[in-house]
């Protein structure tokens, strides 16, 4: 594939922020908005790679692409409606012409993506807005079922099962919580305000409450919890260490010093390719983000599709599941990294998507679904298919593409 296009977006003020654009399909590309004051087009481009990766292993026709909002989220309310309405209108031409419609991410939430959609002057399509806030929990959903199934092929007893979370935000914090219902203890964690350790366990509810009364600054106060620092957090031993922070968080010298043999990831891109060579020659099992952390795209799909968002993680965890244990399948007849194995494979079924001739029924079909015209009983029709052959497509991931029609 060719490289990302990455597009600076100013107004009269300056720069704003970038737009990556990966890959296109039929006119269409997609991907998260984030806002943070660093944001660079270099980390933009990634990020739109791993989205062409993330449609490619799920089979849905959209190219991948993401945007970034050089502003930092928690300032000034009124600075940040500011910001939001002219990125919005810069980015005009791209959203009206399909190559880029953004979603939200780091910063930007529903309700400050709908307020940029608004205020950009673009026609949106009716229902171009999920109306639902659960895609960190689905998102989770594909995280800790991974690491169960990850768990069980390396013959990690249920009972003794520990990790270590980086990033306790909408994927990390919903992470924890479905973690703790399964009996895994949460045994260190670590924010932009420091990592702490708790060897019995951190409750992720005595963990709200915490924050919610002190701020999230506090978190080396937490009772019962010992600081520690980036080497002490990092060689915590424990079953498996799950990044939901930003990406790249995980240098070369950080792999060296990680205390586990698994790594499951709720963030996008957290290893540099430097740092997963090096995780992957300690030994350590580096499972596709592309796929651990599918489950928000999956399931806002599914949810979408007019699915009850509280039944969507069931349809999820099954899909993600069988992914993994496929993936780990094949790597273990092959030898191969599973990593690498997952990228051949989802990039071979994203270029035979691309390639394939779409049945002009299903093309009117969306089309009608875009417009709001479809009945909300055929839409769970269709949204109920499209799980069934996701999860069949899920169970030989690994394997390339036939091409043929979507």
């Amino acid at each position: 594939m060719t490289a990302p296009e990455t597009i600076p977006i100013r107004d009269t003020s300056g720069l704003l922020g970038f737009v990556a654009v990966d890959s296109v399909v039929r006119g269409m590309a997609s991907g998260g908005l984030r806002m943070r004051p660093d944001v660079t087009g270099a980390e933009l481009a990634l990020l739109a790679r791993t989205m062409t990766l993330k449609y490619g292993f799920l089979g849905m026709p959209k190219g991948g692409a993401k945007g970034g909002i050089r502003f930092d989220p928690e300032g000034d309310p009124v600075e940040v409606k500011s910001v939001l309405c002219r990125f919005g209108r810069a980015i005009r031409p791209l959203i009206e012409s399909g190559r880029y419609m953004p979603g939200p991410d780091m910063g930007v939430d529903n309700g400050r993506l709908r307020y940029l959609l608004e205020e950009s002057g673009a026609t949106i399509r009716a229902g171009a807005l999920w109306p639902f806030s659960l895609q960190g929990d689905f998102t989770a959903a594909g995280v800790v079922e991974s690491f169960g199934r990850s768990a069980r092929w390396l013959g990690i007893p249920a009972a003794g099962r520990t990790a270590s979370i980086e990033g306790l935000g909408a994927v990390g914090l919903n992470v924890a919580r479905r973690l703790a219902a399964q009996g895994v203890r949460i045994t260190a964690v670590a924010t932009r305000h420091g990592a702490i350790g708790v060897e019995e366990g951190i409750d992720p509810a005595r963990w709200v409450s915490f924050i919610e009364e002190h701020g999230e600054s506090a978190v080396g106060s937490f009772p019962g919890a010992e600081r520690l620092d980036r080497g002490e957090f990092l060689s915590r031993r424990v079953s498996a260490f799950i990044p939901c922070a930003r990406h790249h968080t995980v240098t070369p010298a950080d792999a060296s010093r990680l205390g586990t043999k698994l790594i499951v990831a709720g963030a996008n891109n957290p290893l540099s390719s430097d740092a997963r060579e090096a995780a992957e020659r300690a030994g350590i099992a580096v499972l596709p983000d592309f796929v651990t952390n599918a489950g928000g795209v999956l399931g806002g799909a599914i949810a979408h599709g007019g699915v009850d968002p509280r039944v969507v993680p069931s349809l999820v965890e099954p899909i993600i599941g069988a992914a993994i244990d496929s993936l780990l399948r094949t790597a273990d007849r092959s030898g191969g990294s599973v990593y690498d194995l997952g990228v051949e494979a989802a990039l071979s079924r994203f270029e035979g998507m691309r390639a394939s001739r779409t049945s002009p029924l299903f093309l009117l079909g969306l089309a009608l679904h875009r417009r709001g015209l479809v009945p909300g009983a055929m839409t769970r029709l269709f949204a109920r298919a499209f799980v069934v052959r996701t999860r069949r497509a899920a169970a030989s991931f690994g394997r390339p593409v036939r091409r043929g029609t979507i």
